[in-house]
C-alpha cells in the first residue's frame, strides 16, 4: 500500500490534482487508487476559523486515514493507493492565525506529532506552493488575499521542518512543462512516483 499526500494554501488545484492523478494511475497503471476528500467537507458547519475545530479536523484526518488503510489492509485485489486531499499539516496555517491560541502546549504537541511522526506515514507529499491556474485567487489587496498570502508563507516554514519523506512541488514542474493538468498527471508518476517505485522493487 502506498500514500500520497497533497498539500498547500487554499484554492491552490489540490482536490484537482488529487482526482486527476487517482484517474490517471487507476487507467495507465491498473492501480486501485482511493481519494481521501478533506475533512471540511465532511463537516460544512465546522466554522473553519476555530481553534477547537481545527483540532477536530486535524483528528478527524487522523482517524479517516487510518480506517481507510486499515480496510484496504484486509483485501487481495493487488496494488492499493490513497491519495489525500490535504493532510494533517493543511490546519497549521489556520491555528497560526488564531492568537492568542486558548492550548497552546497542545499546538506544539500536536505540530510535532504531525511533522515528526504522522507525515512520516506517506510515501510522498506533493506540494502546491502557488495556484495551478491563476496568479492569485482572490483580488489583490483585499482581506482574504492577504490572510492567503501569509498562509502560504507559514506553509513555506512548515515545509521546511519536515524530514524523512519526500516533497514535490508541483509548481515547479507545471511552470517549466507548461502541461495542463491532465499531463501534469504524467509526468509526476513517471518522474517521480513510479520511478521512487522502481528503486524500491
Amino acid at each position: 500500500m502506498k500514500k500520497y499526500g497533497i498539500i498547500g494554501a487554499e484554492r491552490t488545484g489540490k482536490t484537482t490534482l488529487a482526482y486527476e492523478l487517482a484517474a490517471f494511475m487507476n487507467k495507465k497503471y491498473d492501480a486501485s487508487v482511493h481519494v481521501l476528500s478533506e475533512t471540511l467537507l465532511r463537516n460544512p458547519q465546522l466554522k473553519l476559523f476555530n481553534e477547537t475545530n481545527q483540532y477536530i479536523f486535524l483528528f478527524d484526518q487522523i482517524i479517516r486515514e487510518l480506517e481507510l488503510e486499515r480496510s484496504l489492509g484486509k483485501r487481495e485485489i493487488g496494488r492499493e493507493i490513497i491519495i489525500t486531499d490535504r493532510t494533517p499539516l493543511d490546519i497549521f496555517p489556520y491555528l497560526c492565525e488564531i492568537v492568542p491560541l486558548k492550548n497552546p502546549i497542545l499546538f506544539y504537541t500536536a505540530k510535532e506529532m504531525v511533522l515528526k511522526g504522522w507525515l512520516q506515514t506517506f510515501n510522498i507529499l506533493l506540494y502546491l506552493e502557488e495556484p495551478l491556474y491563476e496568479e492569485r485567487p482572490f483580488e489583490r489587496g483585499s482581506d482574504r488575499d492577504h490572510l492567503w498570502y501569509q498562509r502560504r508563507i507559514i506553509f513555506k516554514e512548515l515545509i521546511k521542518e519536515i524530514s524523512n519523506v519526500d516533497i514535490i512541488n508541483v509548481n515547479a514542474i507545471f511552470n517549466n512543462y507548461e502541461y495542463p493538468i491532465a499531463h501534469l498527471s504524467n509526468l509526476i508518476y513517471d518522474n517521480y512516483i513510479g520511478e521512487k517505485d522502481g528503486k524500491r522493487k
